[in-house]
């Protein structure tokens, strides 16, 4: 009897999938060479279900875009929002979050069902390479947030997690 209440405990207490809307992208840190480090470069935000998107991100709610190590040309967030568009070897299409602990917040344009995945195109610096993200969600623009993974590039995170913590990856400073 006690092992079957424990178990109806652990299942209610699992975060829900569904009906998450916001999305915040944390720059990470990446790498610093002669050129320039402006941090992760952010082109789109893809909500996708059964291995399609579904839906973009379509409004910035918040953001605090940093200049990077050697300047930032690319400070506008509303280069993040709607389907990727980055040419490849240009400045446009995407916005560099600017080093380690910057941070973007997106609305997707629907919320989320259970089962979904969202898809992040980071399309690294031009003629460089990609940099690591954070990727977190919430119900609403102010949090609480929950981490549901990082990654470079172009990359996938399912939106369940496992991270013991995943409110204290959400914060948007440097991780010591």
């Amino acid at each position: 009897m006690l092992a079957m209440l424990w178990m109806m405990n652990a299942v209610a207490s699992e975060p829900s999938t569904e009906g998450l809307r916001y999305v915040k992208l944390i720059d990470r840190g990446g790498y610093v060479d002669s050129h320039s480090s402006p941090g992760s470069d952010v082109d789109a935000v893809a909500l996708l279900r059964g291995g399609v998107p579904v839906a973009w991100a379509t409004r910035v709610v918040a953001s605090d875009i940093g200049t990077g190590t050697f300047g930032n040309q690319v400070m506008d967030p509303s280069k993040a929002l709607g389907p990727a568009d980055h040419p490849s070897s240009s400045l446009e299409g995407f916005v560099a979050l600017g080093g380690e602990g910057h941070f973007l917040v997106l609305e997707l344009a629907e919320a989320t069902s259970a089962g979904d995945q969202l898809q992040v195109h980071e399309v690294g610096r031009v003629g460089g390479r990609a940099e690591p993200i954070e990727v977190c969600v919430s119900t609403s623009p102010e949090g609480p947030w929950r981490s549901v993974g990082s990654g470079w590039g172009l990359f996938t995170v399912p939106l369940w997690t496992d991270v013991a913590d995943p409110d204290s990856h959400c914060a948007s400073k440097k991780l010591s």
